[in-house]
């Protein structure tokens, strides 16, 4: 799957979510898009059933302050333990440099009843710091063509 977000994500000492569907009440978790709090994207999916979650995480902290359009991606090409390894991430449509933090016994998400929330958590834990412009979640593996395709489609249309 994949995710485009444009949006303004404003510096704070804590975490913030993008996008997710997980309940950080510990009872659905499934995946989630979002800030750490040293400022680096990230994009974890959760295996529910053995509480592990792989995690890709930018080498360096994230633009904010201003429009900026972040997506990510998970192609689930190997999957299992080295689940991190198939993801990617993205700023103004480029790839950026990001770390792999596998879990040897992940498993697989498990498509459970927790809501997509953008800016917060599916439990509604507080929105994120900022404001968010647009976001799309699709089921396809988006390419590093397609990322900057969006953000000069998005760059042009919203005038970042």
């Amino acid at each position: 799957f994949s995710i485009v977000v444009l949006g303004n994500v404003t510096n704070s000492a804590a975490a913030r979510t993008i996008l997710a569907k997980f309940r950080s009440d510990s009872t659905q978790r499934e995946w989630q898009l979002g800030v750490n709090s040293a400022d680096a994207l990230f994009l974890q999916v959760f295996d529910q059933s053995t509480a592990v979650g792989p995690v890709r995480t930018s080498d360096a902290g994230i633009t904010q302050g201003s429009q900026r359009v972040f997506g990510a991606t998970y192609s689930a090409a190997t999957g299992g333990a080295t689940a991190a390894n198939d993801m990617s991430l993205y700023q103004d449509g480029l790839l950026i440099a990001s770390t792999a933090t596998n879990e040897v016994t992940y498993v697989a998400m498990e498509d459970l009843t927790a809501t997509v929330a953008l800016g917060a958590s599916s439990s509604g834990a507080a929105f994120v710091a900022g404001t968010m412009a647009f976001a799309v979640l699709c089921q396809t593996n988006l390419s590093a063509s397609d990322h900057w395709a969006i953000y000069q489609l998005l760059r042009s249309y919203f005038g970042i």
